[in-house]
């Protein structure tokens, strides 16, 4: 007997798809073009991801292509160490409405800075 709430069906390769890894980023820059990150997961150069960033005025998802990607260091996590990954990445066409957002973040960014 079957237990399940929702009826599945078999896929027979006509769906494909791709999992969203989450991970924590520390984003060193931004521009309107692209940011610099340090993260503990290697990006493929040429490979696409989405960040998503918070601010105070609220979330930003930004779909980019991984430009470079180094190893600029380890640190120490618990009882492992861990390597950390300078990442370059190129902001992907966006909407309107996600460029002003980020222009405003940048800006405010910028103002801070001063």
């Amino acid at each position: 007997m079957e237990m399940r709430k929702h009826r599945r069906v078999t896929v027979r390769g006509e769906v494909e798809g791709h999992v969203v890894l989450a991970t924590e980023i520390d984003v060193k820059d931004i521009s309107l073009g692209g940011a610099l990150f340090e993260s503990t997961r290697r990006f493929n150069p040429g490979s696409r991801c989405m960040i998503s960033i918070n601010h105070t005025r609220g979330k930003l998802n930004l779909n980019a292509r991984v430009v470079r990607a180094v190893l600029v260091r380890t640190r120490k996590a618990g009882g492992d160490i861990m390597p950390v990954y300078a990442v370059a990445v190129q902001f992907l066409p966006m909407d309107e409405r996600t460029k002003e957002t980020l222009e405003e973040l940048i800006k405010s960014l910028a103002d801070e800075g001063t």
